[in-house]
């Protein structure tokens, strides 16, 4: 009996173990709703990189869309995607976030979490941000987004990075770098809105890519301490050879 137990406790394990992997090897489909991304426990990866702990929030107020979850299509960037800019991976989201009239707003705050695969000998240097919008009167379409790591950190003392779109200014697509890390947290908000009769804002498009770099093999790291001890002794030879 107890080796029936043990045996059955092998196989519930394995299988535990299985279904980790199988569920960390998910891709993400493109065109996906968002509201399948706020799954408990929900990730995908795109190339070398998983998405997980997605969050969203939303508000609306006047003559403007209040956007759920499943009016937010999740599209799937990399390099073989038009949609993104630079050839990174990342994600878009398309919605009609529309505001129009007086004191009118739409606004949709989408956070997750980016991680690269750790035998990817790859971390995370940029993220950047680009969006599709028009205004016009005084009306206002931007993005901002605010990003910290490695995670879980404080989305309170963050990167940041803002687009936007007004009567008096563009900026389409910015991007932030930072030290090179394994993960990171991302918290955009994605807003519409205008001010008087006749003012019209929307945004239908929203790309979140994350550029990489190549983390050092252990052997180049050796020769570069190699190199250093190197040139430092050599150095040392040098200065004592100008004090005799």
């Amino acid at each position: 009996m107890t080796n029936k137990i043990n045996k059955f406790l092998i196989f519930a394990a394995c299988t535990s173990v299985v279904s980790l992997f199988t569920a960390a090897a998910d891709t993400c489909v493109n065109n996906d709703p968002l509201s399948d991304y706020l799954t408990t426990g929900y990730s995908c990866s795109i190339g070398d990189k998983t998405f997980s702990n997605f969050t969203y929030t939303s508000s609306a107020q006047g003559d403007a869309t209040l956007i759920n979850a499943s009016g937010i299509s999740v599209s799937t960037l990399d390099s073989a995607s038009p949609l993104d800019p630079n050839g990174d991976i990342g994600l878009g989201f398309t919605a009609s976030w529309v505001a129009s009239g007086a004191d009118a707003f739409t606004d949709s705050v989408i956070g997750f979490t980016v991680t690269v695969a750790p035998n990817a000998g790859m971390l995370i240097k940029d993220t950047a941000v680009a969006q599709t919008s028009g205004v016009s009167g005084s009306g206002i379409a931007s993005v901002a987004e605010v990003a910290c790591g490695p995670a879980p950190c404080n989305l309170s003392d963050p990167w940041s990075t803002i687009t936007f779109d007004s009567s008096s200014a563009y900026n389409g697509y910015a991007d932030t770098g930072f030290s090179p890390i394994s993960s990171i947290e991302v918290s955009k908000d994605i807003s519409a809105s205008t001010t008087a009769a006749g003012d019209l804002a929307h945004l239908s498009f929203v790309a979140d890519t994350f550029s990489q770099t190549a983390t050092p093999e252990p052997r180049a790291l050796s020769l570069l301490l190699t190199l250093g001890l190197v040139a430092g002794f050599a150095f040392r030879k040098k200065l004592q050879g100008v004090r005799a």
